[in-house]
């Protein structure tokens, strides 16, 4: 343009829309002019530049919208210049309804994330951004009484969000006061609770009331429960509280767990306790895992210090339960009989218990419970509990001195047997029927590891009712305090079995012989079918090992460790260990090798439980590792019955011969050139002594001898056996054994005769003269009309001959052949008849002659005399 003249420069629009909230507004001219229109002259060149600022919208809202629409002052909203730094503010709090509701700032969302209230944003760009809010409710709390507001610790929220889950928790007990209850309180509802703490959901504003009153001085008098449990069981325990005369009131017993699978029900009960009142709680356990921990019992509500107890717990194994049950039914059939033949009561039993009678003033005509209530005092009194060998009654009461049972001071030392002999032998004398009673309580005998606690009690039929008597323990069932909520209709055997150191009953076995004698009742005391699988048991006490195998010899398995105790009462380090081995009902025993191994010396008793006609049976045999480390055994059947004995193999002329023996088999000797063994055994005390011998009838045939001439030399003594010859296997059984250390037998396979034949002069048989055998080992006394000495082991022997006032001694020696003698003695039947006949003869001889000369004479001298006449 031409100097001069005028231009005029004109902005059509101050804000030019880009995008939706995105803008340019007009800022003014490069040389600082901000007029949209202006004239300008020109007077020489110029540069003339409109300049714009970009700008962005920030769009703040709030959340909930309807709620605060025009009440809330929120800073930061507008357009902004592109990339500037803005602050954002809002209100805190905004009040809707005064003390009821009201909402507060809770965070910024949108185009922003952050919970500051005031905060600074880039302007990078359009933005939306929500002020979100939360809706509050006030939250009103009462303490009553209010003095105690001081020394209490409670929740102190005033304003809750809305759908929040209050907590509500409190101090529980503050001096003599307690919590009772809550009382919360909305626009449509009332609603008490008494649990501390609990939970309250909050949609509306509440007023919650927190009400304490004074509490009853109860406490925990007794928690009574086991230590120890298996697997799949269940026990109880009984909680004992007790009120003071203070005042009355509501208590809550709180009972629980760190054990998994330990499930106790009820976990908590309110209980009320008048005035100086006392009650009998119970609450279940029950075992459904195996695991270790501790139980708490909490009292609560009430004003006593001795309000909680701690007590660690067991819960042992299916695998265990299984393994001490077996064990108590093998080791109850082993004693059951024992123990009911030691309770017949003898004379010195019935003087005692009628002792005990007439200084408790008990007369004929009084109770049998009374009765036994009184000897129930008298047992418990004078046993102390602890490990001991029982005996019979008689002999426990011995024990008390020559000054009779009431009188003396003396106490003796047992075990429940013991308790449970003197109880039912008193009884019995008094003619009450008693049965005896061995099970398997539902506790360890050790806390820490399992072992079968097995107990022992009595049944006794009092005043026409079956009753337990748990002597050792000082109990008869009937007259136990019960808990008040246990259920009514148990039997007396269940009943039993609640008793809470009990811990249940795993097995209980019970003499009664009506069809059988060891009568399984455990399912009677369970109230369910018992854990137990019934096959057979081995199992061997003594510091050795016991494995099975089959007749080949084929390892069948081996005995675990395992352990077992007779209740003492809380008696410590008297577990009796052993090696157990529990065996399918399809087993065969009599098939089978039990073979023991541990160090020379060691002494042990194997044990052997099997079904017979329904009945479990159980023997035993007590040996020992006397000449080797290594003993195998056998269980034999003898008709309805069976025996374990020792199993040998010994070698004779190249062939086997088997040996089963009640006693140890301590040395062997071959003695082939007397066709002989010889065997030393050494005896155990109790064991029944036997020994079987089995052979084959080739070793007789190569020796040409018989069965019916096999001789046995016990100790230095012929000894009559018996024998069994089936043609093929020969079996000898000897059971004529003497009560010895060591017994010494020597079977001889082949025996011989001595044939004697005697004659007189005239050459006649002697068939009455006595012929007395004395051998090495035998001696005998025959007349000579049986004409042999048989079964005659090799050796030497010298024959006595008397006859008639003779006699004539012969000695011989028999080696592998029979032997014949011929012996002319004069002095024989025969030679007296001879000179009898002869004498006779000679006097008739003479008489005839005598008499022929009479008849010559006689006529001549009559004639003579007739003729003088």
């Amino acid at each position: 343009m031409k100097e001069g003249n005028v231009l005029t420069l004109k902005i059509a629009y101050e804000i030019i829309e880009e995008e939706e909230g995105t803008r340019y507004v007009f800022r003014g001219w490069n040389d600082q002019s901000t007029s949209l229109e202006r004239t300008i002259s020109i007077e020489g060149p110029s540069t003339f530049i409109a300049q714009f600022d970009k700008e962005h919208y920030v769009n703040i809202r709030s959340k909930p919208v309807s709620s605060m629409i025009g009440l809330l002052n929120i800073e930061g909203s507008g357009w902004h210049k592109e990339n500037s730094l803005i602050q954002l503010d809002t209100d805190e709090i905004l009040v809707v309804i005064e003390d009821q509701s009201r909402y507060r700032f809770d965070k910024w969302s949108g185009s922003i994330a952050s919970d500051k209230r005031d905060t600074e944003l880039v302007v990078d760009g359009p933005k939306l951004i929500y002020a979100d809010y939360i809706l509050q409710y006030k939250i009103t709390r009462i303490i009553e009484p209010s003095f105690i507001a001081d020394i209490i610790t409670t929740f102190d929220k005033q304003w809750v969000d809305s759908g929040t889950e209050l907590l509500l928790e409190t101090t529980k007990k503050a001096d003599e006061y307690g919590f009772m209850q809550w009382i919360i309180s909305g626009n449509n509802f009332d609603l008490t609770r008494t649990t501390n703490p609990t939970t309250i959901l909050v949609n509306e504003p509440l007023t919650i009331k927190i009400q304490y009153d004074l509490l009853p001085i109860v406490s925990i008098e007794s928690a009574r429960m086991p230590n120890t449990g298996f697997e799949g069981e269940s026990s109880q325990i009984w909680i004992k509280l007790s009120n003071t005369e203070l005042r009355g009131g509501y208590v809550i017993v709180k009972t629980s767990t760190n054990i998994n699978g330990l499930i106790i029900e009820p976990s908590q009960q309110e209980i009320y306790l008048a005035r100086g009142e006392s009650k009998l709680f119970a609450v279940t356990m029950n075992y459904t895992k195996s695991g270790s921990g501790s139980i708490d019992i909490t009292l609560e509500k009430t004003g006593s210090q001795d309000n909680s107890i701690k007590k660690n717990f067991n819960v042992f194994t299916i695998k265990d339960k299984r393994e001490m049950t077996n064990i108590g039914i093998a080791v109850g059939s082993k004693h059951l009989q024992q123990f009911n033949q030691w309770m017949i009561p003898d004379e010195r039993v019935r003087i005692c218990s009628s002792e005990i009678l007439e200084q408790a003033r008990i007369s004929d005509d009084e109770s049998e419970l009374q009765k036994a209530k009184s000897i129930l005092k008298f047992v418990t009194d004078k046993i102390e509990p602890s490990s001991g060998i029982p005996n019979n009654a008689g002999t426990i009461i011995e024990e008390f001195g020559i000054i009779g049972c009431i009188n003396t001071e003396e106490k003796i030392n047992g075990d429940s047997r013991t308790y449970q002999i003197l109880m039912g032998s008193l009884l019995r004398s008094v003619d009450v029927e008693v049965r005896p009673v061995i099970g398997v309580m539902g506790v360890s005998g050790d806390n820490n590891e399992p072992s079968a606690l097995i107990n022992t009690w009595i049944e006794a039929e009092i005043d026409g009712q079956w009753v337990i008597i748990d002597a050792i323990n000082n109990i008869i069932e009937t007259e136990i305090d019960r808990p008040f909520n246990r259920e009514e209709g148990m039997s007396y055997r269940q009943r039993y079995s609640t008793i809470p150191e009990n811990g249940g009953i795993l097995t209980a076995m019970i003499y009664d012989c009506i069809t059988i004698c060891n009568l399984d009742v455990s399912d009677e005391y369970r109230g369910t079918e018992s854990p137990s699988k019934l096959g057979s048991i081995l199992f061997v006490t003594g510091d050795v090992d016991i494995e099975v195998r089959d007749s080949n010899e084929n390892f069948i398995a081996n005995g675990t460790t395992s352990r077992y105790k007779w209740f003492d009462n809380g008696g410590i380090n008297n577990n009796i260990p052993m090696k157990i081995i529990l065996l399918s009902e399809g087993v065969d025993l009599e098939y089978i090798i039990m073979r023991i191994n541990g160090e020379l010396g060691e002494e042990f008793e194997i044990n052997g439980m099997r079904i017979i006609n329904f009945e479990p049976q159980t023997k035993s045999i007590k040996s020992g590792l006397i000449s080797k480390t290594t003993s195998d055994f056998k269980l034999l059947a003898l008709g309805e019955d069976f025996i374990i004995a020792e199993f040998d193999v010994i070698v004779f002329d190249n062939q086997e011969i088997e040996i089963l023996s009640t006693s140890s088999l301590v040395d062997y000797m071959e003695q082939k050139r007397l066709n002989a063994i010889r065997i030393t055994t050494m005896s155990h005390s109790n064991n029944e002594e036997l020994i079987i011998i089995k052979l084959s009838d080739d070793i007789l045939a190569d020796i040409d001898s018989k069965s019916d001439r096999i001789v046995a030399i016990i100790n230095g003594v012929e000894t009559p056996i018996e024998i069994t010859d089936d043609g093929v296997i020969i079996t000898i059984l000897i059971d004529d054994l003497k009560s010895l250390n060591e017994n010494t037998i020597t079977l001889y396979f082949a025996s011989y005769s001595m044939n004697f034949e005697l004659r007189d002069p005239l050459n006649q048989i002697i068939r009455n003269a006595d012929i007395t055998m004395i051998g090495e080992f035998m001696n005998r006394t025959q007349l000579s009309n049986e004409g042999s000495f048989m079964r005659l082991i090799p050796g030497n022997y010298e024959f006595i001959v008397e006859y008639r006032g003779e006699q004539e001694i012969i000695s011989k020696r028999i080696n592998d052949e029979n032997v014949d003698v011929e012996i002319n003695l004069y002095r024989s039947d025969s030679m007296i008849i001879f000179f009898i006949t002869t004498i006779f003869l000679v006097i008739l001889a003479v008489a005839y002659g005598i008499q022929k000369a009479f008849a010559r004479i006689l006529p001549e001298y009559k004639n003579k005399n007739g003729n003088s006449f």
